[in-house]
């Protein structure tokens, strides 16, 4: 499941932040595939679709969540060119215990569209730790 997201201006954003709106891209809400189907490039497909429709829409990058132990779906993602553009500390419950919570790595992959605009990707993303709610 993903969208288009349009542009739209961070509430708490001062002029001169360095991303104080958020740009035309795309948002992979959720992609999962049957244990059945895995390793079968179903993933990679269904995300290549995806990318092919927002560059029609011209959507200057596509971003998404997995959690930090999805070593599998980051390693895809990695090999389809997304890179980690920041963490966020305690994005989702823990799979083990109610009290526990996990990270999440926020990807991102430019698009044709986004090729000129460097500051929407990070060469060092997991240097950059936020808290879940400076999400937007």
């Amino acid at each position: 499941m993903g969208k288009v997201e349009e542009n739209f201006t961070r509430p708490q954003a001062t002029p001169g932040d360095a991303l104080e709106a958020l740009p035309w891209h795309g948002h992979i809400t959720a992609l999962t595939v049957a244990p059945s189907m895995r390793r079968t490039g179903l993933g990679t497909l269904l995300t290549n679709a995806f990318e092919n429709q927002c560059n029609l829409e011209k959507a200057l990058f596509i971003d998404l969540f997995v959690r930090e132990s999805n070593k599998t779906a980051i390693k895809m993602y990695e090999r389809l060119g997304y890179s980690v553009y920041r963490v966020v500390q305690d994005y989702y419950p823990g799979l083990d215990d109610e009290q526990s919570t996990e990270h999440a790595l926020d990807m991102r992959k430019l698009l044709k569209h986004g090729e000129s605009r460097e500051e929407l990707i990070r060469s060092n993303g997991r240097d950059h730790i936020v808290q879940p709610w400076a999400v937007w």
